[in-house]
């Protein structure tokens, strides 16, 4: 039972969910923003942390409880002791005047929204434990968070390099080339940051390697 929380495949995990949402402003065709003035992008990171309680009087009994309760992969069979499941999406306008007056259209606002969630373990019944197994399960509480961090700076690297990366798009003949040129340019980072993901379980052994072994 491997003590982090990715998966072999990460697509099932990392991407919970994750279809971009694109909110096309038509109706922003007699937009006064000037040509070649550009609003920019963006960027909006959340990371939050969530908790499954669990309870023994041993080490062992902890072992056994994160074994059956413990977050599952999306294949619904196996479990972890920690998990971080994270969404990216984004939303954009085109510049309305010069896709008026030129006939040509280039992204004028956009916005990123990187949302990171961590699932950790609580032991109930820490503060009733001697204090070399409190000392065992704190570090070891650690070390775990410590790897599932790691998860959630990939998604927020990921988040930072589409907000870049859009500011990069060229001008296009027709909103339907703008758009597809939106959505080649974001699946081609994500797929980048999955494949990064996969890498930073391997080189940790899925956490292992950064001490997240117990008890």
């Amino acid at each position: 039972m491997p003590a982090a929380q990715r998966p072999i495949n990460p697509s099932a995990v990392i991407f919970d969910g994750m279809k971009p949402i694109l909110i096309l402003f038509a109706l922003l065709i007699g937009w006064t923003l000037p040509a070649a003035d550009r609003a920019g992008g963006k960027l909006t990171v959340k990371r939050e942390i969530q908790f499954y309680d669990i309870r023994g009087r041993t080490l062992n009994d902890l072992r056994k409880a994160m074994a059956t309760q413990g977050p599952l992969n999306s294949d619904g069979k196996t479990r972890f002791d920690g998990r971080t499941d994270w969404t990216l999406q984004w939303t954009y306008k085109w510049d309305g005047k010069l896709a008026k007056q030129a006939g040509l259209y280039r992204l004028s606002e956009w916005t990123v929204d990187v949302k990171s969630t961590i699932i950790l373990p609580r032991w109930v019944e820490l503060d009733e434990a001697n204090p070399l197994e409190q000392r065992r399960w704190q570090v070891y509480s650690a070390r775990l968070k410590l790897h599932e961090n790691g998860h959630a700076k990939l998604a927020e690297r990921a988040g930072d390099a589409v907000n870049r990366a859009f500011a990069n798009i060229k001008v296009y003949p027709s909103s339907k080339k703008l758009k597809e040129a939106v959505r080649l340019k974001a699946q081609e980072i994500l797929k980048l940051h999955r494949a990064m993901e996969l890498e930073y379980d391997q080189k940790t052994d899925h956490g292992k390697k950064q001490g997240v072994r117990f008890p």
